[in-house]
């Protein structure tokens, strides 16, 4: 026989005793208490064979909710208000029939400050009950066309703590926005976004995308800011999108609010009349970033620049990070993917490193303005074809093992993320080095491959393979990242790798 909840008694009366001054039940507001009661109810009301299908387990399920929502200690200052409620169901020693009237408004006073901690209590606690994601597409300005639009067939999938979906069509070519049902994800993580190339002008570039849960009103915004086509940047029709930061992505609590500010970008403001419903978004400027894993255009621009001193600092910030993170517990330790994919984390910091004295492109053309831009990919498979020519040499040898896994590890990628651009498949790269603990291995077969295989991507002094000092530096900095136990990668990172 399921327990009593007075908590959801008191909610329930609550809803019922004045409707004049409860919202109308039509329209119930966003923050509102009746809205999250419905939610409840919707959630777990038909759900009989749930283990959260009884009075105790709504009530525990609605103080998750409103938790994660940040409206808990409104919510319970409008139950607590009804005496008579309080009364009926609480004996009269009860902490909430208390007659010190501070003590109550302390007690609430310690729940208001939980609204500064950001709450997954419920969207990673309820694996088993059914979301509605609305996804924005937030196309990027073009000089030429304006606001950018593809031919192709566009597509989305999304992954989270608890689950991912399965690919996605988008309704329409020139809709940038779908509503989808799902078994709840938990926190979301990442976003995997692409087309088939088709049409005439299938080249389709990308600002970012926002993801919001229906029932917990928690936005996600996935940056972006690449090009998907064949032709353009680095040849990708498809992209791996990393969460924001909390930070850049702020709430406004006023629902009567329904304006951004003057200064936001178009796509701002395309976002915001896109998205609609309950508390509105706000793009803050100054916390904007891009994917993690994935360089802008401003980056990729600089990326020969890069100094020797830089790389010392990108990489031991990046390597502090992943040994705090596991000097930590394993149950205290959160998500790996923003330590390694982040934009301080080491996927980043490898891209930066291995991208100094990168050269250009690959020759001038005539009329063109030069040659084919390089990426370090194309370095990567250079010296995995180098080796695989020369197997006598390595054969039986110490390194036998790392050049094997190296060469199929590249081979593996090529054929797995053929819709992945450049950047995808060298992230991929290190996300498989580091699970197979063979990263330092792996970057000492790169050192010693042949000049003449070098020196067609890189300048011949300033890099990172042929500067002493530095590449000692670097092959100590990586040796303990083989001590770190990656086994647990979110399946997005390593997407067909499975058997590498």
């Amino acid at each position: 026989q399921p327990r009593s909840s007075p908590l959801l008694q008191m909610t329930g009366s609550t809803l019922s005793l004045s409707p004049s001054e409860n919202v109308p039940r039509d329209h119930p507001s966003n923050t509102s208490i009746l809205h999250d009661f419905r939610s409840i109810q919707s959630c777990f009301g038909q759900n009989h064979v749930s283990t959260s299908a009884s009075e105790i387990g709504f009530a525990r399920a609605f103080v998750r909710l409103a938790l994660e929502r940040r409206l808990l200690s409104r919510h319970l200052s409008e139950l607590f208000a009804h005496s008579d409620l309080l009364q009926a169901l609480y004996k009269r020693e009860a902490f909430l029939r208390a007659d010190d009237g501070d003590l109550r408004k302390q007690f609430l006073a310690h729940v208001e400050s939980l609204r500064l901690l950001d709450y997954k209590c419920f969207s990673n606690s309820y694996a088993d009950i059914d979301i509605i994601y609305h996804i924005t597409v937030v196309p990027a300005k073009t000089r030429t066309t304006g606001i950018s639009s593809t031919t192709a067939n566009p597509y989305i999938a999304l992954a989270g703590v608890l689950g991912s979906t399965k690919v996605v069509p988008l309704l329409s070519k020139n809709s940038s926005e779908v509503r989808l049902k799902h078994k709840n994800l938990g926190q979301l993580t990442t976003l995997r976004i692409g087309h088939d190339n088709s049409g005439l002008m299938p080249r389709w570039h990308i600002d970012h995308v926002i993801v919001r849960n229906q029932l917990t009103n928690n936005r996600y915004r996935f940056p972006c800011g690449r090009w998907l086509g064949k032709g353009v940047d680095d040849d990708s029709l498809e992209r791996l999108l990393f969460v924001d930061a909390p930070g850049s992505f702020e709430m406004n609590e006023n629902d009567n609010n329904n304006s951004v500010s003057d200064s936001a970008s178009p796509s701002q403001l395309m976002t915001t009349s896109l998205i609609g419903g309950g508390s509105q978004a706000s793009l803050s400027a100054i916390g904007r970033s891009r994917s993690p894993s994935l360089r802008r255009a401003n980056d990729q621009k600089n990326q020969s620049n890069h100094q020797a001193d830089d790389i010392y600092e990108l990489l031991g910030r990046s390597i502090n990070q992943l040994v705090k993170y596991f000097d930590e517990p394993e149950k205290k330790r959160g998500l790996i993917t923003p330590i390694l994919c982040g934009e301080d984390g080491l996927v980043n910091a490898l891209e930066k490193t291995l991208s100094f004295g990168l050269k250009k492109s690959s020759g001038n053309v005539p009329f063109f303005g030069g040659g084919r831009k390089r990426y370090v990919w194309d370095f990567l498979i250079k010296v995995s074809d180098e080796y695989d020519g020369r197997r006598s040499q390595w054969q039986r040898s110490g390194m036998e093992k790392a050049i094997v896994c190296y060469i199929n590890g590249v081979r593996s990628i090529e054929k797995a993320l053929a819709t992945f651009g450049k950047d995808g498949r060298f992230q991929s790269w290190c996300c498989l080095a580091c699970k197979l603990h063979l990263l330092s291995n792996w970057f000492r077969l790169l050192s010693q491959c042949s000049d003449a295989c070098l020196t067609q991507f890189y300048d011949p002094l300033n890099n990172c393979f042929r500067q002493e000092k530095l590449n000692q530096f670097i092959v100590n900095i990586l040796e303990p990242v083989k001590d770190f136990d990656f086994a647990h990668l979110e399946p997005a990172l390593l997407k067909g790798l499975a058997g590498v």
